[in-house]
C-alpha cells in the first residue's frame, strides 16, 4: 500500500491518505504510515476516534459489516493535535462521531 501511494504523490502537494488506524501506525515498519513518515517526515499521522457505529470490515474469518459499539452521544467532532507522539506514532486524534458502514468497491 505504502508503494502504490509514494508512487502517486506529487512532491510539494498537500496530500490526505485516509486508511485504518492499524495502517496509519508510523513506529514500526509493519504499518504503512512508517513507509510514508520515512519518505516524509512531517508527515501527521491521525488515528481515527469514532463513537459507535459500524462498517464493513475484512478479516481472517471473513468479510462484512462488523459492529463496533453503541454510540454514546460523544459530542466531539474535529482533530486534536497532541502536543508530543503518541506511542503508537499518531500526532493527534480526529473525532468522527458514529461510523456507517460502506461496502467496497466492485
Amino acid at each position: 500500500m505504502a508503494r502504490n501511494i509514494l508512487a502517486v504523490i506529487e512532491p510539494g502537494a498537500a496530500t490526505l491518505v485516509s486508511c485504518g488506524n492499524l495502517h496509519a501506525r508510523t513506529t514500526t515498519p509493519r504499518w504503512m504510515g512508517f513507509h510514508l513518515r520515512e519518505r516524509y517526515p512531517s508527515l501527521v499521522a491521525l488515528d481515527a476516534e469514532i463513537d459507535g457505529g459500524a462498517a464493513y470490515l475484512a478479516t481472517e474469518s471473513g468479510s462484512g459489516i462488523t459492529t463496533l459499539g453503541t454510540p454514546t452521544g460523544d459530542p466531539r467532532r474535529g482533530v486534536e493535535r497532541y502536543v508530543t507522539r503518541d506511542e503508537h506514532g499518531f500526532d493527534g486524534r480526529y473525532h468522527v462521531g458514529p461510523a456507517t458502514p460502506s461496502l467496497p468497491l466492485r
